[in-house]
């Protein structure tokens, strides 16, 4: 855990500066300019920011909705559970390729009516799943429904870049999340309640009706933001400059500290459950009560970067989330001897904490390495945290036996490997202003 003594200097004392503070300094230098602006453009006017709440809120909410049905769906058409829970494992799928696709795709044809388009993919599908005849029908429903929410879900992170100066972007993001983080609550809540009630496609109807109503109000509310789009770049032109942006080094630290530090949260999340009620003897009943300590330690966490982003910058930010994460790990090695809730849970608050501190700034620090393929960068680093977290997560579950030993190495793997990412964000900066 060396790394972390190397980022909390970055974090207090940067002497290769010339005495300007690191937030000042150049990330990177222009990839191409072949078809490209030089700058100066306006910023359009930001959306209103409950209407970007809605827009990434709304894929988590639909995810989290459906899970309380899905014993009553395998019931419902008479197949294995593990039928029914393609509909998570492929709408994962359709969630992390949509937003690879959608990324470039706003870049070129404009950020306003991909949303659009997306939320109403995103009614279709819930549409479809409400009146499927059968579980395959549900489940390509679902799909739909994904990677139509995963379009409105990336795209709301690339306007606020359109719309604010760095900075007030990651702000502006992590205040976004803080909200956000209620809406699993909801899903589930409403998804649970629905299904007890009026029956799982009662479900999919709400959705539909979320979908529609959303995609309204963007039509409505929702102004074309991306500075770039009268400059008749072609798509093949911004596939081009893509290629350029994937080869620099900065744009995979920025990428690789936010995927790894998701890794960490989905390592854990993906068999929690199990090592709490079958190797600690806990009731599931009571896993709720410890998991809002990890809501609280990430919306606290997106607080942090809410009101530090401004001072610090996103490199500095960075090395903070690579320190509370070393706490976390620490912890968790530490406690591993105690059978108890308390040691899973404690460690993990400082983990989501960090989380919350690290994820916004990684984000914004991406795309504004090329300010017009923001979007491009937006969906690339959405989809390597999805196969990262996908990974992770069956990896462990694989593993896990009457331990939480193959929890804690994968964990430790990936805080290493974005803190090393970190490091590479930390000294390609000093060395463009050196």
């Amino acid at each position: 855990m060396a790394l972390a003594p190397i980022l909390w200097q970055g974090l207090v004392n940067d002497r290769h500066t010339s005495g300007r503070d690191a937030r000042e300094t150049p990330l990177q230098k222009p990839l191409s300019t072949a078809g490209a602006p030089t700058g100066g453009l306006a910023r359009a006017p930001s959306p209103p920011f409950l209407l970007l709440v809605a827009l990434t809120s709304a894929s988590p909410f639909a995810l989290n909705a459906m899970t309380p049905a899905l014993p009553r769906i395998a019931d419902d058409f008479a197949v294995p559970y593990v039928v029914v829970q393609l509909a998570l494992t492929v709408a994962l799928l359709a969630f992390g390729l949509a937003q690879l696709i959608a990324g470039p795709l706003s870049d070129r044809y404009g950020r306003r009516q991909l949303v659009i388009f997306g939320l109403a993919v995103f009614a279709l599908g819930s549409l479809i799943s409400a009146l499927a005849p059968s579980a395959a029908v549900m489940i390509a429903g679902r799909s739909l429904q994904a990677g139509g929410g995963a379009t409105a879900f990336i795209l709301s992170r690339t306007i606020v870049y359109d719309t604010h100066e760095r900075d007030a972007a990651t702000a502006k993001i992590s205040y976004m999340v803080m909200v956000m983080i209620l809406a699993p609550l909801a899903g589930t809540l409403f998804g649970g309640y629905l299904v007890d009630y009026s029956g799982w496609r009662a479900i999919f109807w709400l959705i539909t009706m979320v979908g529609i109503g959303l995609a309204a109000l963007a039509a409505t509310l929702l102004a074309e933001t991306n500075r770039y789009l009268g400059q008749a770049r072609t798509l093949r032109q911004i596939l081009r400059e893509a290629r350029e942006l994937l080869s620099v080094p900065m744009f995979w630290g920025y990428t690789g500290a936010a995927a790894f530090a998701s890794g960490m949260f989905f390592s854990f999340l993906g068999v929690a459950p199990y090592i709490f009620e079958k190797i600690m003897g806990e009731p599931p009943s009571h896993f709720v009560n410890y998991f809002i300590l990890m809501s609280i330690g990430y919306m606290a966490g997106n607080f942090a970067s809410a009101k530090l982003a401004a001072r610090l910058g996103p490199v500095k930010m960075l090395g903070l989330g690579v320190v509370l994460a070393t706490i976390g790990i620490a912890l968790f090695w530490l406690m591993s001897g105690i059978n108890r809730p308390i040691a899973l849970f404690l460690p993990m608050m400082f983990m989501t904490f960090s989380n919350g501190v690290t994820l916004p700034s990684a984000t914004v620090g991406a795309m504004a390495l090329r300010p017009a393929l923001s979007g491009t960068a937006s969906g690339v680093g959405g989809m390597v945290q999805m196969l990262i977290a996908s990974s992770m997560t069956t990896a462990v579950g694989a593993m896990l036996s009457t331990s939480s030993l193959p929890m804690l190495v994968a964990m430790t793997i990936c805080w290493l490997a974005s803190a090393l990412c970190a490091l590479l964000v930390y000294r390609r900066t000093r060395l463009s202003v050196s």
